[in-house]
């Protein structure tokens, strides 16, 4: 899984970090026109159009990229099991991305109250955020809509009495 060839010279300087180096005329952690580097590593450049990211267990660490929002094709978003922290961007929630309906969290170290934005979405199917260290109070109304498939919350710090629809 590494990304593809590349002339350093041509490809935008957004595309690789700031780390970047030059040995042999390569460019360290090179990501191809059309892509986007979330994580630094060989293997985190992602296509614009993917419509899958899937790094489960990949050790991934730091917030959530912003450059996340530019994948706007993506359908399922899963970065279970890594240290990842922060919160959730809202572009993963605001319809910026209304493809995106599994979103899987789990297992991180992510903190912070969810933003309404996120509880308001009709898009996700999938909402899977348990074993972080996400707070605030759950919403009272029901979220998501109708066609929310699986909701697991379960193992964070989430204060208030239980709302009805759980």
């Amino acid at each position: 899984d590494t990304c593809p060839e590349f002339d350093c010279e041509a490809t935008p300087e957004w595309c690789y970090d700031e780390t970047a180096t030059r040995n042999n005329g390569q460019c360290k952690y090179p990501c191809a026109g059309g892509e986007v580097r979330l994580w630094e590593g060989e293997s985190s450049c992602v296509a614009l159009n993917e419509v899958i990211v899937d790094f489960e267990g990949e050790g991934l660490t730091g917030d959530i990229p912003d450059e996340i929002c530019d994948l706007t094709n993506l359908t399922l978003l899963n970065l279970r099991n890594n240290k990842i922290s922060g919160n959730i961007p809202e572009c993963l929630c605001d319809g910026t991305m209304p493809q995106l309906t599994k979103l899987i969290l789990t297992d991180n170290q992510m903190d912070g109250i969810i933003p309404d934005v996120c509880w308001d979405n009709i898009w996700i199917t999938t909402w899977d955020i348990g074993y972080n260290n996400f707070n605030g109070k759950l919403p009272n109304s029901k979220p998501f809509s109708d066609n929310i498939e699986v909701f697991r919350i379960n193992d964070n710090g989430f204060t208030g009495s239980i709302p009805e629809w759980i």
